[in-house]
């Protein structure tokens, strides 16, 4: 999903607050249209359909995109723009021609076979999906990450200060370090899942398919919580 500008967020919301004061239904409708998770982790239930009944899809939409990222109570990341995830990707691999399926890195692990890092897509596989899912500087999968607290399961995500240069070299780390085990089972038409110890002496989760990394990720409980930061007419701080 695209996102609007963020020099356009104060715009935008200004604009949500005006179309929900001339909507009669929003005022008496009392719906909660977003999560909000406090500091003690407790959610508040979302009535979705209810909120776009109110106020219209279009409003909807921009309300959701007015999320940030916390951890411990403190706020270690804004949304970001899947573009932006791309430039970054793009300024450290030093590429100008950039898409999904564009090799970032080859590794050969033995018997024949290279492992691949492909730029891939924010929401399903690759570089850019551990980044979006997995890194706060630039996550952005608040979607997914609703869906998750919802069915109880966590997220788990990198320390807010790492930055691509510190995933990129974890991951070349343990391709390199498992290179014998990944080549073994990393090749197959399914999912397999390596433990693997990073180079930071981390504990991580290495998913690879067919010889394609899909993601990689922290294996420890580190979850960073999702907080509502527009406080419009209807809707619960």
């Amino acid at each position: 999903m695209k996102l609007v500008p963020r020099k356009l967020t104060s715009l935008a919301l200004a604009t949500v607050l005006a179309l929900s004061s001339s909507i009669p239904a929003l005022a008496a409708s009392n719906v909660n249209p977003v999560v909000n998770v406090n500091a003690n982790n407790e959610v508040n239930q979302i009535d979705v359909e209810g909120f776009k009944t109110a106020v219209g899809r279009a409003v909807f939409t921009i309300v959701i995109r007015s999320l940030s990222l916390y951890s411990k109570g403190k706020k270690i990341s804004e949304r970001v723009e899947e573009s932006e995830i791309e430039d970054a990707i793009k300024e450290y691999f030093d590429i100008t021609f950039y898409s999904s399926g564009r090799d970032l890195a080859t590794w050969n692990v033995g018997r024949g076979k290279d492992v691949v890092l492909e730029a891939g897509d924010d929401s399903s596989y690759g570089f850019e999906h551990i980044l979006a899912k997995h890194v706060p500087k630039y996550f952005n999968q608040y979607d997914e990450a609703e869906e998750a607290m919802n069915n109880g399961d966590v997220i788990t995500f990198f320390d807010k200060n790492d930055d691509i240069k510190d995933v990129y070299e974890n991951l070349d780390y343990v391709i390199k370090k498992y290179k014998s085990k990944i080549s073994q089972d990393g090749f197959k038409n399914r999912e397999e899942r390596f433990k693997v110890k990073g180079k930071d002496g981390e504990n991580y989760i290495l998913i690879i398919k067919g010889g394609e990394v899909i993601t990689f990720y922290p294996d420890r409980w580190n979850k960073a919580d999702i907080f509502e930061t527009y406080q419009g007419p209807g809707i619960p701080v």
